[in-house]
């Protein structure tokens, strides 16, 4: 079985879903400005990577990773 690729673009559309989704959560603040028009704070965008990042760097705890080994 051949490896499976995306383009840049189809990523984008994915990622645009976990970005709507956490927003309809409240998990990403959003600020609307009309129907079409909705932005993100610089802020609140890097305040959500980090939390994103906290998660991964606690799923690489719970598999022993990050303790000074190499990957």
């Amino acid at each position: 079985m051949s490896p499976s690729f995306l383009t840049i673009e189809q990523v984008a559309e994915r990622w645009q879903k976990v970005v709507r989704a956490a927003i309809d959560r409240g998990e990403l603040r959003a600020h609307r400005f009309s129907r079409k028009c909705v932005r993100l704070a610089v802020a609140e965008v890097e305040r959500f990577e980090r939390s994103l990042g906290g998660a991964r760097s606690r799923d690489r705890h719970a598999e022993g990773e990050g303790h000074g080994g190499t990957s």
